[in-house]
């Protein structure tokens, strides 16, 4: 059936003389991408017993990277360079609008690379779930689990007296099993704020280091990606900085 349905297009195509989806109109065909004509692998070296070596692609990377990141942290602004990318071993409390968080997770977890296994959730999130699961220990796991939990504060937009004792739970589950752990608001703590306590408070000033992330300025923005199209980039540390910035 399919190479029917093949020649049934090479038969338009002649007839017609006018390019279909996925050809030019002398009948070849187009690729996504050039480098690899769609394959996802290119040549890498030949090794001492002959055997070609392959690597993975820029398409590859940059399709497991949108699926990885997610559309939101994706289509975030490309930065050049951040200062935190290397701090995900560490306790953060981060000072920063949502934008300015999402652009420094964007190129900290490409910089990281595809083994960072991290989760992005909100206050909110985190009280639906433990309040809307029975099963304690399994809905805990979904927070403690990752190799790094990013943290929003501030997007419950009501008062609930289980808040702040779900995410001082939460921040002491974390610390107790020396995973680190991201909180990101717009502001310092403050007792006025709906998910604050004193143990909180305790906590962040113990165990977190405070950074103030600045808006992600234009001037480090991406303008396009097209240059980078055409570049072979391999996963060394020495050029995770430039495929951070890059990555389309």
């Amino acid at each position: 059936m399919k190479d029917d349905l093949e020649d049934i297009r090479n038969f338009v195509a002649k007839t017609t003389n006018e390019a279909l989806p996925g050809q030019t109109s002398e009948g070849q065909k187009q690729y996504s991408c050039e480098i690899c004509k769609d394959k996802g692998a290119v040549v890498d070296r030949i090794d001492e017993n002959g055997l070609t070596i392959y690597r993975r692609c820029i398409c590859a990377t940059e399709n497991l990277f949108r699926v990885k990141l997610g559309r939101a942290l994706f289509e975030a602004t490309r930065i050049q360079k951040s200062g935190i990318e290397q701090l995900v071993d560490k306790n953060l409390f981060l000072n920063c609008s949502v934008e300015a968080l999402y652009a420094h997770l964007r190129f900290t977890v490409i910089y990281q690379g595809l083994g960072l296994h991290f989760r992005l959730a909100s206050d909110h999130e985190l009280l639906s779930v433990f309040l809307g699961n029975n099963e304690e220990e399994k809905t805990t796991r979904v927070f403690l689990d990752p190799q790094l939990l990013v943290l929003q504060l501030g997007l419950v937009g009501y008062s609930n007296k289980a808040l702040p004792g779900v995410v001082s739970e939460i921040v002491q589950l974390r610390l107790a099993e020396n995973k680190p752990t991201w909180l990101s608001a717009e502001n310092d703590l403050s007792s006025s704020d709906l998910y604050y306590s004193e143990v909180l408070r305790r906590l962040v000033d113990d165990y977190f280091d405070k950074v103030r992330l600045g808006k992600a300025a234009s001037k480090n923005k991406v303008s396009t990606a097209a240059p980078i199209i055409g570049q072979q980039i391999k996963s060394s540390a020495k050029n995770l900085n430039d495929i951070a910035s890059k990555i389309k």
